[in-house]
C-alpha cells in the first residue's frame, strides 16, 4: 500500500531550521520562543518548532473563519 502522506515538504526542512506557522497561506514565526522536536526512535532533537502567542492563535482563528465559508 502506497503512503498517503506527502512527507516532500518536511524532508526539504533542514535540521536546523525552526518550524513556522501556516497562516492564511503564509508562513509566519513569532516572538521566538521554541520547542524542540524530538525524534522518537533515537530522542535526538531533530528541530524546533514556533511556539504561538496569543495574538498569533487569534490571527490563525480568523483566517480560519474567514475561510470557512468556502468550504
Amino acid at each position: 500500500m502506497e503512503n498517503p502522506m506527502n512527507t516532500e515538504a518536511i524532508t526539504r526542512i533542514p535540521a536546523t531550521d525552526t518550524v513556522g506557522h501556516f497562516i492564511n497561506g503564509k508562513l509566519v514565526h513569532d516572538s521566538g520562543r521554541t520547542q524542540d522536536v524530538f525524534n522518537p526512535a533515537t530522542g535526538q532533537v531533530t528541530r524546533q518548532v514556533a511556539l504561538a502567542s496569543r495574538g498569533r492563535v487569534e490571527d490563525a482563528i480568523a483566517a480560519a473563519e474567514a475561510a470557512f465559508p468556502a468550504w
